[in-house]
């Protein structure tokens, strides 16, 4: 995982995680949306329902990545509710499609592995996705360095088109919120698969993330030509209420 953080004005943070994909990376609306309201869902302590969601939207899914990410989120989801053999069957799921479409490689899920590995005590298991996951950062370190100057830019784009709703009142001094979101960029610059990874649990903060994104549709420049064909990007769109002597 790697990560790239920039702080923003009015206490508003923006976290960048960069991995390599590059296939058709296309989906329907309807799977986004899918995905935005279970994560909402499990935001708001739903389980249940934000489980059935997510199945949904595996039924929805077409394209590899798109299946890869709802697999990846309902493991994320087992975990939580340490449901570890149904996590574990996920995220193996994973794994299997990255060495399936090599190009799915890079978004850390043999160090998920390993922390399922090591909680029910496979100390072998964990130590082996330990060492895969090390094998795929340096395998993917030279297109991470390729792409960090125009991941900076992107910032920048995306900086000028987030909106964050007020939400300064009293009684929310101190509190903050974070909405997190995943998508695709191609060679071109086009933006697919937008949807929300981790929901902040308010829909105008999860809305305002959503649309700063949306109004660009394009990356203000190419992939680097040296570069891979597609790339992942996380922004972490981070809400902090500030006090009048903060």
């Amino acid at each position: 995982m790697f990560l790239i953080k920039r702080a923003l004005a009015l206490g508003c943070v923006l976290v960048i995680t960069l991995w390599c994909l590059g296939a058709d990376a296309l989906d329907t609306d309807s799977w986004s949306d899918t995905i935005n309201n279970a994560e909402f869902t499990q935001a708001t302590g739903d389980l249940v329902a934000a489980e059935k969601l997510l199945q949904r939207a595996e039924r929805q899914a077409t394209s590899p990545y798109t299946k890869f990410a709802t697999a990846r989120l309902l493991g994320y989801l087992y975990r939580r509710q340490n449901r570890v053999q149904l996590a574990l069957m996920e995220l193996k799921r994973c794994l299997e499609m990255e060495h399936t479409y090599e190009y799915l490689g890079g978004a850390g899920t043999e160090d998920e592995l390993a922390a399922l590995y090591d909680k029910i005590g496979q100390t072998g298991d964990a130590d082996s996705m330990r060492k895969a996951a090390k094998d795929s950062e340096q395998h993917h370190a030279n297109d991470v360095r390729l792409c960090t100057p125009y991941i900076t830019s992107l910032q920048d784009t995306i900086r000028r088109r987030w909106t964050p709703p007020a939400k300064k009142d009293a009684e929310r001094i101190g509190q903050h919120w974070q909405t997190v979101c995943n998508w695709i960029v191609d060679r071109s610059g086009h933006f697919s698969s937008i949807h929300i990874s981790q929901s902040s649990g308010d829909k105008t903060l999860d809305n305002a993330a959503l649309a700063a994104l949306r109004k660009i549709a394009f990356s203000p420049s190419p992939l680097p030509k040296n570069g891979p064909e597609y790339v992942e990007i996380q922004f972490s769109f981070t809400y902090n209420v500030l006090g009048p002597n903060d």
